[in-house]
């Protein structure tokens, strides 16, 4: 691990990566020209450029509530940069006023005037209020049936005319997926939708661009440098009662367990498994499924056709033991992480 080229490269790279999103507005001060801001446009660059682009409205895929075998879109609320419980709490909270002085800390360390911080994200900060406002809680997330409201994007597009839901949908879900206008999305929560639609109208630009900026900045500190990162541990200090934070090294070790999964699986299977087990594991379930088959077709009690429907079962299981043989074959690991590009110094 590059302590030294961290600090080396300090927070030039970040802020780089701000301008090439349109800019952080009070980093940016008069500069920044609200008329060229849209806030699909900025989730999109978000998206392209690997950040996450659900600050405003989630966007994911997942297994339909109804039937599981079945994949499809969900529109839904996104989470919040502190817990909805902690943030409706108020401006009088400590843990909202812990939220907001990470804010203004966080600000200041990139360059900010410390007054001009507290003016412009004391707005992105109600504004963040605001969107809790609007949100459902997880008790009334618990209802199965009001989180499920199938409708095709044509549908969503009449219902929720302040966002052109097509584009929008299309330019979060590229290159992986495209979609048209009778594509059936579940709209799980079409009151945030439509609160979020009336609250964007009369909140200001600027207002917009400092809250999805800082919430991008947010999740960035732990790669950043030491003196961002005490920043973090400030506020999980007020937050959580921690009074230290991991070591680096085991961040790092976590991060890349994280987001390289496949890699870290291989690595592991082959310091630590035995394949002559797995062969040995593997021959015991077929010996288990060939019983079970000759038990099905011995049983007496058993009618034909309920015979057959049960061997038909049978013959479907499938067995997963130990690992995927993929995980020891270079040249399909090589072929699956063939765009991964990994720079020492960057």
């Amino acid at each position: 691990m590059n302590k030294g080229k961290i600090a080396e490269l300090g927070l030039q790279v970040l802020k780089d990566v701000l301008v090439s999103c349109g800019g952080w507005p009070v980093l940016e001060g008069p500069r920044w020209i609200p008329d060229s801001f849209d806030w699909e446009n900025l989730m999109f660059a978000f998206n392209r450029i690997g950040f996450d682009s659900g600050y405003l409205v989630e966007v994911t895929i997942g297994t339909d509530l109804k039937n599981n075998s079945i994949r499809g879109i969900q529109l839904d609320q996104p989470s919040l940069g502190l817990s909805r419980d902690f943030i409706l709490q108020g401006n009088e909270s400590q843990f909202v006023q812990g939220y907001f002085k990470y804010m203004i800390d966080v600000a200041v360390e990139l360059g900010c005037e410390k007054q001009a911080a507290e003016r412009e994200l004391k707005e992105s900060l109600d504004f963040e209020i605001e969107l809790a406002k609007i949100s459902s809680s997880k008790e009334e997330r618990r209802n199965i049936t009001m989180l499920y409201n199938v409708m095709t994007i044509a549908e969503i597009q009449e219902r929720f005319s302040g966002i052109q839901w097509l584009e929008y949908l299309n330019s979060i879900l590229h290159p992986h997926v495209h979609v048209n206008s009778s594509e059936a999305v579940n709209v799980v929560s079409p009151r945030y939708i439509s609160s979020l639609i009336d609250l964007l109208s009369r909140t200001p630009k600027r207002v917009q661009a400092n809250y999805a900026m800082w919430r991008v900045i947010k999740s960035q500190i732990s790669y950043l440098t030491e003196g961002m990162i005490q920043h973090q541990l400030n506020f999980h200090r007020t937050l959580f009662g921690v009074s230290e934070r991991p070591s680096r090294w085991k961040e790092c070790v976590e991060e890349v367990s994280s987001e390289l999964p496949i890699l870290t699986s291989a690595l592991y299977v082959r310091k630590y498994f035995d394949n002559d087990a797995k062969s040995a594991a593997h021959e015991m379930v077929t010996y288990i499924k060939e019983s079970f088959h000759n038990i099905l077709l011995s049983l007496d009690w058993m009618d034909e056709q309920t015979r057959k429907s049960a061997l038909d079962k049978a013959a479907l299981l499938e067995s997963h033991i130990g690992y995927p043989d993929e995980l020891l074959d270079d040249e399909i690991l090589g072929k699956y992480h063939e765009t991964l590009k990994v720079d020492p110094d960057e």
